[in-house]
């Protein structure tokens, strides 16, 4: 019985008493037969409204929130418990933490406490402690749980709250590196100004564009990855070279050449491939050309081989391309050449090396026309003991490292060769003399040369270096090898005693 259902029954009692006082004025017995009713009835329910007045209601618990987000460096998140239906007593929850993709100690504190609630308090607090890591981190999650209650409380469905905490840590700043190169008239090598230069991201969203400067050379300063370099000319065919920037390096592309429109078309590429350990001409070579620059992957424009004399001939449509070369017995190794529609080039000569052991490496120098005479040095690995191979000194023999001069070429084109066995710890350090050029202070022949240095380490091509263009200098030191560790260097400057190589 309800108080509502009790009010309504004791109001019809009442009706019916005021409703028939003249009846019961001159009926006393149907007037004392009602007031019994009404003492009985009153009996009956009284006892029961007294019970609905008494019983407690200490009401039911939840999470102010059903979901929170707070920032990593935040210190801690206020979380708020509120009692609502009922504040009748003294009552108490437990709460605790259950951890989703945050790591507990790692992201935030362990959490587990009481909470009590006095007679007539709605709402109580408490504090979580977040962590605030270095590591560069998405959003994670953990969840704040109500358990255990005490004083008759219940808890709301669901009893919990999801935590979020967003991440204040900014990924370190790409290393960078830096590419320079040149672009140039495939007819008359002469420095294109204003050329347009697009640089391409790996996913092909063009990152950037430069312009070439009156000498025709472009500096891009890039996160280390690998790009694209497309240079255009209002006149001119636009070429593309593939790059890798490592970083805190300098990389030197080889000149991107482009051809007048005038001059499109088909043209004939030729030149010799020769052994770099021997010299000599090698038949029966692959050259599997794609165009671009550094272009190893994709469809082919073209193959080649090479004849009893080591020489191939391809026609193929203006352009630049990479001629990858292949053959038995010898590592893969690769040339970059250029065809001019109607026109034949020759002297786009290459080379390839023997197979190596996993513990030799070899280092290929080879260049254009002019000078006649440059030379490879080699120097290491510490010290006063430092060795010196070149020219005048052409092997170095212990019984733990060997090196030696395998080709001297005093009449362009190269190849000169070094190899280096077993090396142990220490500097070994790489250099190319300008000898045709040595007593100078101002040439920039070896620069424009077209030297270009393959390294190779057992049955890779370890590196490819391109001399600086338009750069004085006369001795070109390309890189280091410290403690094992391969190190670029590509440093340009004079130096008129092929002797003191071996201090710098």
């Amino acid at each position: 019985m309800t108080v509502y259902n009790l009010y309504h029954i004791m109001s019809h009692v009442y009706n019916l008493y005021h409703g028939g006082l003249k009846m019961l004025l001159s009926l006393r017995k149907k007037t004392l037969s009602l007031l019994a009713v009404f003492l009985i009835i009153g009996t009956l329910l009284l006892p029961q409204f007294a019970a609905a007045q008494d019983t407690p209601h200490p009401g039911v618990l939840q999470l102010s929130q059903s979901e929170y987000s707070v920032i990593e460096n935040a210190g801690t998140l206020t979380v708020t418990v509120n009692r609502t239906g009922g504040s009748d007593g003294n009552i108490g929850v437990e709460y605790c933490d259950c951890a989703i993709t945050a790591t507990r100690n790692v992201d935030y504190q362990y959490v587990h406490g009481w909470l009590q609630f006095a007679d007539g308090e709605t709402s109580k607090t408490f504090q979580v402690h977040i962590i605030d890591d270095t590591a560069v981190e998405g959003p994670e999650t953990f969840r704040l749980l109500l358990k255990g209650t005490t004083g008759g409380a219940t808890l709301a469905n669901p009893p919990y709250s999801i935590v979020t905490i967003v991440d204040d840590d900014q990924p370190a700043p790409a290393e960078q590196g830096t590419v320079k190169g040149k672009v140039a008239d495939a007819i008359t090598l002469a420095s294109l100004t204003g050329a347009t230069v697009d640089v391409y991201d790996s996913s092909n969203v063009k990152v950037t564009t430069v312009t070439t400067d009156d000498s025709g050379q472009y500096s891009l300063t890039l996160p280390a990855g690998s790009y694209k370099i497309v240079a255009s000319k209002t006149g001119y065919s636009s070429e593309n070279n593939l790059v890798t920037v490592t970083a805190n390096t300098d990389t030197f592309n080889s000149p991107l050449y482009l051809v007048p429109v005038a001059n499109q078309g088909n043209g004939t590429v030729s030149g010799t491939i020769t052994n770099a350990l021997t010299g000599l001409p090698v038949p029966g070579l692959t050259l599997t050309f794609r165009k671009g620059q550094n272009v190893f992957d994709g469809p082919s424009s073209g193959t080649a081989t090479t004849d009893q004399s080591g020489q191939y001939t391809i026609d193929l449509p203006s352009g630049n391309y990479t001629a990858e070369i292949t053959g038995t017995g010898y590592l893969p190794s690769s040339i970059l050449v250029v065809a001019v529609g109607g026109t034949v080039k020759d002297h786009q000569d290459g080379t390839v090396t023997p197979t190596l052991a996993e513990d030799e490496i070899r280092i290929v120098l080879n260049w254009g026309a002019s000078p006649s005479d440059l030379d490879s040095h080699l120097t290491g690995p510490n010290g006063a003991s430092r060795f010196h191979v070149y020219y005048s000194n052409s092997t170095y023999d212990t019984d733990t490292t060997d090196a030696s001069l395998d080709i001297d070429d005093t009449t362009s084109f190269g190849p000169e060769t070094i190899t280096l066995k077993h090396p142990g710890d220490g500097v070994y350090r790489y250099s190319v003399h300008d000898y045709t050029n040595r007593f100078s202070n101002s040439s920039q022949a070896l620069s424009n040369s077209g030297a270009v240095v393959n390294v190779y380490q057992g049955s890779n091509l370890l590196a490819t270096f391109y001399a600086p263009t338009d750069t004085a200098g006369t001795l070109w030191t390309v890189f280091e090898i410290n403690n094992g560790v391969f190190v670029p260097v590509n440093q340009l400057k004079f130096n008129s005693d092929s002797s003191n190589v071996s201090a710098f």
